[in-house]
């Protein structure tokens, strides 16, 4: 549910006309994406589901403290009216990167850090469906150490991979439909009219 309500606070920070300029709203959206998904698989590794981790006790009880923190911004995030999405958005990457850099160098040791982040890394893949470039810019990022240059490439190359499959999946679709078409008209061909007319009549049927 806090997921949620933060990615709702996103996406109307995002389309606001007032919104800061301040704020990198790439890296906004990566920190609130990288948070989350490292408070969820340090939760996984409370419940027992990220054994690997191999969490100390006093570890535990500080990630659960950072957990009611997390929801405590949430709470207070809906505490700001609509003419405060300036000062909502400011409150909330501050808050989003003090907590995540409180998880990653006070809480997590180093080797427990690079096991969130290949983690944090399969998930931002699979979100973005195997898309690469997205996974790096919004998950990857600060542990890549990427530049502006190198950003921007990225975008680029993102943006320009995603045309071209789009091109390519319009492409297959004309494919298909013309390979359904000459299949069609082979298939009227080789059956009778009163086959086909039994064929329509089972369509007809199935649509009921």
């Amino acid at each position: 549910m806090n997921k949620l309500i933060l990615i709702a606070f996103f996406l109307f920070f995002m389309t606001s006309p007032l919104m800061g300029q301040s704020i990198d709203e790439n890296e906004f959206a990566a920190k609130i994406n990288r948070l989350n998904s490292r408070l969820s698989l340090a939760n996984q590794a409370l419940k027992g589901g990220t054994s690997d981790l191999e969490l100390a006790e006093n570890q535990k009880e500080l990630l659960v403290e950072l957990r009611k923190r997390h929801q405590l911004i949430v709470k207070e995030l809906k505490t700001f009216g609509p003419n405060e999405r300036d000062k909502a958005k400011q409150f909330l990457f501050d808050n989003i990167s003090r907590l995540e850099t409180e998880l990653t160098t006070d809480i997590l040791l180093p080797h427990q850090v690079e096991i969130i982040n290949e983690k944090l890394f399969e998930r931002q893949l699979s979100m973005f469906g195997g898309n690469l470039f997205q996974a790096m810019l919004t998950g990857y990022r600060d542990q890549l150490g990427l530049d502006d240059k190198q950003l921007a490439e990225l975008k680029k190359l993102s943006k320009e991979t995603s045309d071209k499959l789009a091109e390519a999946k319009a492409r297959f679709q004309e494919e298909v439909d013309e390979i359904k078409k000459d299949a069609k008209k082979k298939l009227e061909k080789a059956l009778t009219e009163k086959q086909l007319e039994v064929i329509a009549k089972a369509k007809g049927n199935s649509k009921k």
